[in-house]
């Protein structure tokens, strides 16, 4: 009856350190859920920032369509000659040129921050995976244990014992 008892107190032992270590696991997955969930929240504002500098490019074409006119503009001062015509068409060749220094100091900028946030988004990629794969390693880890303590419940049940260790 004493091994019996002893036997028991080992198995409840057991049990509550499962129960322990299975608690430590459900606060580990509560960090791990609130950790997930900051990242994605990140990775939705980024994708909304790079919505927004896409959304960007449609401004281009009023640009083009701006440019053109202005080129219209220098061929009808051309082709009349007059000196306040000439004079226009300085002015407007400048403004052509300034409207396309400012558009291309634009793209860079827009081309950098795209690359910048592309470079964000693949290393929130790669950590996510990392966290995955950390996830199911755990899990597998917890299913192996628990096997452990079926294969050692039924051991002792059947009344075998273990095979000796190397």
């Amino acid at each position: 009856m004493d091994e019996l008892r002893g036997e028991l107190k080992q198995v409840l032992d057991l049990t509550t350190r499962v129960d322990e270590r299975v608690k430590l696991i459900a606060e580990r997955q509560a960090e791990m859920n609130a950790r997930l969930n900051h990242i994605i929240e990140a990775h939705n504002d980024l994708t909304s920032r790079v919505r927004v500098l896409e959304s960007g490019r449609g401004n281009q074409k009023v640009i083009i369509e701006k440019v053109d006119e202005l080129a219209d503009r220098i061929l009808l001062v051309e082709s009349t000659g007059s000196p306040y015509l000439r004079e226009r068409m300085k002015d407007t060749e400048s403004e052509i040129k300034n409207i396309i220094k400012e558009r291309i100091q634009l793209l860079n900028e827009s081309s950098k921050e795209l690359l910048s946030i592309n470079q964000r988004l693949v290393d929130i990629e790669q950590r996510h995976k990392g966290f995955w794969a950390k996830i199911k390693h755990f899990w597998g880890m917890i299913i192996h244990g628990v096997w452990v303590i079926i294969v050692c419940w039924l051991l002792y049940k059947f009344g075998l014992n273990t095979p000796p260790l190397p």
